[in-house]
């Protein structure tokens, strides 16, 4: 009795901590090193690092893995450089191994898996996020600057901007900003299937942000709020005349603040942020049931839900999910994890999942859902028929159980899902998922940058909110 209790304590210290406790929390709670050491040999716990374990499961999220590093450099460790930039969103992926700075001006400790740095400066500059010791922005992409990878440094500079984490530097706002105009264009001509440009490219001298040589059709992406005034951004504009004539044709896409007056011959971005999901995955069931609550919580417009054919993704990137794998245990227990944290009732699969039950018709349904803006409510409640209640979807008896709970006449469902339009737009929006770039579900797009999976689900939201 007494060791269930302990075990329960632990479990919830867990669950505040991405699934880690320490060997001091451990002793704290009661258990013995001998103790620990049964509980390794049982599966209860798994080595992380040396006094580092994940309890129950050792597949640990990405956010779990900078805090074991953590955990293992010391009380008074911290995440840093590239990886502190994943944590605040600068990155879109995480670099490993995982980069940890601890205090003092030598005598690094090296340690598998992490890169350890020393720093006589984290004194005040350590923040926590997400429960994770980490460098603060300034400090992280300082460290990226002394690090030597400028594209990294750039990238995450622009994406703090972005963010309104910093201010541009001075006498660098033109360098960062102009690169995130290029990346949005870039993300329209894939959206557009317009052919790649070669980008910043010299055409008689004169460099130009797009160019299309055999089309002759020069693309300049200027910000007026980037120039000195209105006379500076007209001669700017006059100065790009000097392209020579083969340039057959040229668009000026001129972003002007909002209210000024905008001129522009390419449509901008949408703000709004798009939310890519297939019914047929449990990660992205998990953040279907919590995406438009942190939406709200951050002050954020609501994103478009998006159901897409993850079935036509993978065929065409050739891809193989972890779901087709024969060992398929420790994303189960993720799963499981994840969803006991959220008060989520246990997560069930459908017989023959992922595979043999795999059906578009709860996707039409959704898709002809959208159309009467009941897409939201029917899709949670097709989520909970698959993974809360185990029922294959694939069987259209279901799909419009999930229909009724939403009050979608089952005639009109029935009807909606073999119509041609309903199957065109779900094609449609399947490619246009792999036009923008979308690997897997569920995938948020937020202004050109792509966030897959459920734990960059926070990183979307904030992104989104610093548009609003």
């Amino acid at each position: 009795m007494r060791n269930k209790r302990r075990d329960a304590s632990i479990s919830r210290l867990a669950a505040r901590q991405h699934g880690l406790v320490t060997s001091a929390q451990l002793r704290d709670a009661g258990i013995s090193p001998s103790a620990t050491t049964r509980r390794v040999s049982a599966g209860r716990l798994h080595r992380i690092h040396r006094g580092v374990y994940a309890v129950g499961h050792s597949r640990l999220s990405l956010e779990g893995r900078c805090l074991a590093a953590a955990f293992a450099c010391g009380e008074d460790a911290a995440v840093s450089h590239a990886s502190a930039a994943y944590l605040w969103g600068l990155l879109s992926s995480l670099p490993l191994p995982v980069d940890v700075t601890v205090p003092g001006g030598s005598g690094r400790r090296a340690r598998h898996g992490i890169r350890v740095h020393s720093s006589l400066l984290l004194d005040g500059c350590v923040t926590r996020r997400g429960g994770i010791p980490v460098t603060t922005v300034s400090l992280t992409l300082r460290d990226l600057h002394r690090a030597g990878d400028r594209d990294r440094y750039l990238r995450a500079s622009r994406r703090a901007i972005d963010l309104r984490r910093i201010e541009a530097p001075a006498g660098a706002a033109e360098e960062l900003t102009r690169s995130e105009l290029e990346r949005r264009f870039l993300a329209l001509c894939r959206r557009h299937r317009l052919p790649a440009p070669r980008v910043n490219a010299r055409v008689a001298g004169c460099e130009v942000d797009f160019v299309w040589r055999d089309r002759g059709v020069v693309v300049e992406t200027d910000g007026y709020a980037f120039h000195s005034g209105r006379s500076a951004f007209e001669t700017d504009r006059e100065r790009s005349g000097e392209a020579p004539e083969t340039v057959a044709a040229a668009v000026r896409a001129a972003l002007w603040p909002r209210g000024g007056g905008a001129r522009t011959t390419v449509p901008a971005v949408a703000d709004r942020a798009l939310f890519f999901y297939d019914f047929n995955s449990p990660y992205a069931y998990l953040a279907a049931e919590r995406i438009s609550g942190l939406f709200a919580e951050a002050g954020a417009e609501q994103p478009e839900w998006v159901p897409i054919s993850f079935g036509h993704i993978l065929k065409e990137s050739g891809r193989r999910p972890w779901s087709f794998e024969e060992d398929r245990s420790e994303d189960f227990a993720e799963i499981q994890r994840r969803a006991s944290e959220r008060g989520l009732p246990e997560v069930l699969y459908p017989e023959g999942w992922p595979i043999e039950n795999y059906s578009l018709n709860p996707l039409r349904a959704a898709t002809y859902a959208k159309e009467s803006g009941r897409v939201v409510s029917f899709s949670l409640a097709a989520f909970r028929q698959v993974f809360a209640g185990g029922r294959d979807m694939s069987d259209v008896d279901n799909v419009l159980i999930a229909a009724a709970a939403c009050e979608l006449h089952p005639k009109a469902v029935l009807k909606g899902i073999e119509t041609q339009s309903v199957k065109d737009k779900l094609r449609a929006a399947t490619q246009r998922a792999l036009e923008l770039g979308v690997e897997g579900v569920p995938t948020v797009a937020v202004g050109g940058e792509l966030y897959w999976g459920d734990d960059r689900l926070e990183a979307a939201v904030a992104a989104a909110a610093a548009r609003s």
